[in-house]
């Protein structure tokens, strides 16, 4: 499981050969860094490759809220895109 760290939320990423896209039902129920790993352990079970992409703006780094707690960059869920649909 490869993580990577982006400021932006990419549309696709290329990664050993292949092509991910965001798989925005897995996404959407992952709210910290244990959740991520076990839905991309889900995926990796099934012998669908996945990746995780943190998004965090650039203006946020360093910077921490009204409790004094630093922002957390958001997780995403990539998955591979069939070679037929990549075109």
């Amino acid at each position: 499981m490869k993580t990577f760290k982006r400021a932006s939320l990419p549309e696709t990423i290329h990664y050993n050969g292949d092509d991910y896209k965001v798989h925005i039902a897995s996404s959407a129920a992952i709210f910290n860094t244990s959740d991520a790993k076990r839905e991309c352990n889900k995926f990796s079970s099934h012998g669908t490759k996945a990746v995780l992409v943190e998004v965090q703006p650039s203006q946020l780094r360093g910077v921490s809220d009204l409790h004094g707690q630093p922002y957390k960059p958001s997780i995403f869920l990539f998955t591979v895109v069939p070679s037929a649909q990549a075109e």
